[in-house]
């Protein structure tokens, strides 16, 4: 009796071990490796209703620890109410908002 609870506490926690790591696996499937970067480049453009759920969303993958990654919005022509929330937003999290002419890369 004494093994069976034993048995059954084992394979019961190795089971949980295991959907906590594919969990973890499928959650967050992309993880820089030594030497890469990754960044989250979030382009906005007109009244921009998505940011806030957008930026929420890629903050907590951030604080969660799930992925270390620096996050830059970029004015492509926001209305100016959105570009007012954007900055209000990049000045509570610590973030960067800058226009289109001021990056170098295009994509």
């Amino acid at each position: 009796m004494l093994i069976q609870g034993t048995l059954l506490l084992f394979f019961g926690l190795l089971g949980v071990g295991l959907v906590l790591l594919l969990h973890e696996l499928l959650l967050c499937p992309v993880r820089p490796g030594r030497g890469e970067r990754l960044e989250a480049v979030l382009r906005l453009s007109g009244d921009a209703p998505g940011l806030e759920q957008t930026l929420r969303g890629l903050l907590w993958l951030r604080k969660s620890g799930r992925v270390r990654m620096a996050i830059l919005l970029v004015d492509e022509g926001l209305t100016p109410e959105a570009r007012e929330t954007a900055e209000l937003l990049c000045v509570k999290e610590g973030l960067r908002i800058v226009s289109a002419p001021a990056l170098t890369t295009e994509n």
